[in-house]
């Protein structure tokens, strides 16, 4: 039998070599899916905040038509307490009932992360979390237009359907302000004012996002 001196030294330094060879590779991988992770992160919140941009000015524009319906409204209801008022210079406040807008909030980045899975690439909890948050108020504000829109077609449409005749030339000799148009201007200011307060509370998560944003890209 011949006897082979076995170099331990030698042995040791190959595994070190190797350990270090996987470490090393097992790192570089890791770096480098975290490296993509962080693309797709930044992508992903870089879409969401030109979303929230543009959702922003949808808001204030609408916030400021709105407040232009309160504010008529609410001169219309001052002339009735005050009972000082002619039909003519009611309707000039109570005419532009039927022309109300609404808002067409854009979620077109949001949906396509989440139906993605992308929401996983976002590593701030609390970022996610206001995320989701604003657009979840993005979809109240239809249900909440949906209720003036309902007010408006069931009694204010059919008043005006009821008390105007179309075949002729309007005139306001013949309108009369009742008790049911007073209600309908009445009711109309709940429902206008509920629009109006989900425009400004959703404007302001809006802006809050916003900023979480930027200081997370910076």
């Amino acid at each position: 039998m011949v006897n082979k001196n076995i170099n331990w030294i030698n042995h040791f330094i190959e595994l070190i070599v190797v350990f270090i060879g996987i470490t090393a590779a097992f790192a570089l991988n890791n770096w480098n899916e975290g490296r993509k992770d962080k693309e797709l992160e930044v992508k992903y919140l870089k879409s969401i905040i030109e979303e929230t941009n543009a959702n922003i000015q949808n808001l204030e524009k609408e916030i400021k038509s709105t407040e232009q319906d309160s504010m008529h409204n609410k001169s219309a209801i001052d002339l009735i307490k005050s009972n000082k008022f002619n039909v003519q210079n009611l309707f000039s406040h109570i005419g532009t009932m039927g022309n109300i807008s609404q808002i067409n909030t854009i979620s077109a980045a949001f949906e396509s992360i989440k139906y993605s899975g992308g929401f996983e690439a976002i590593s701030n909890l609390n970022l996610k979390n206001l995320i989701i948050e604003t657009y979840e108020l993005y979809k109240k504000i239809p249900f909440i237009e949906n209720i003036t829109i309902k007010f408006l077609d069931k009694y204010w449409t059919e008043y005006v359907i009821d008390k105007i005749d179309l075949s002729k030339n309007f005139t306001y000799e013949n309108l009369k302000v009742d008790r049911k148009l007073k209600n309908i201007i009445i009711g109309f200011r709940i429902t206008i004012i509920q629009q109006l307060t989900t425009y400004k509370e959703t404007l302001q998560k809006c802006k809050e996002l916003k900023i979480a944003l930027e200081k997370e890209l910076n």
